[in-house]
């Protein structure tokens, strides 16, 4: 299927659009809709993406090429080229948590970029282990357990914001 495409870095591009496009497609769903509850919005949003890349083997061999089979380097130049997509993404997920303090399901001295970031990272991170050893536990039947699981810390000591320090 090589000669399909121009270069690596176009087979890349096209085998990573496959993958990321139906989460984008409920990202945009979930932002573009009023929230009346933002935390649950997450909650769907996470749910959705770790049942995703756990029951479809698709999905699961490009995760696993993209977090165990690929350097970012100059040879593929799609992740410097991500750099904006991914910040898009995250930047609608932090107005998710915005709406979450705005409703009230969080404080308002929430630092919703630190709680944005820990959802990626707790995302990321419990993709990539799982990849390692799929056969370790279903990510599938624990999915929502572990997403309650993080949610909750969330919501009961979520990330405050720190006063700059003074001079």
């Amino acid at each position: 299927i090589y000669w399909h495409f121009k270069d690596k870095n176009a087979l890349f591009q096209a085998m990573c659009d496959r993958a990321f496009l139906p989460m984008e497609a409920l990202l945009n769903e979930i932002s573009d809709a009023p929230q009346k509850d933002p935390i649950a919005a997450l909650r769907q949003l996470n749910i959705h993406f770790l049942k995703l890349v756990s029951s479809d083997s698709r999905q699961r061999k490009v995760f696993d090429i993209i977090f165990h089979r690929s350097e970012k380097n100059v040879d593929l130049p799609y992740f410097e080229t991500e750099k904006e997509k991914r910040t898009e993404c995250l930047n609608k997920v932090q107005v998710i948590i915005d709406n979450a303090v705005a409703s009230g399901q969080l404080p308002p001295e929430t630092d919703t970029w630190i709680a944005m970031h820990a959802n990626h990272s707790f995302l990321v991170g419990l993709i990539g282990e799982w990849l390692e050893d799929p056969n370790a536990y279903c990510i599938n039947t624990h999915a929502e357990d572990m997403v309650d699981m993080f949610l909750s810390g969330l919501m009961t000591r979520p990330p405050l914001k720190k006063n700059p320090p003074s001079a």
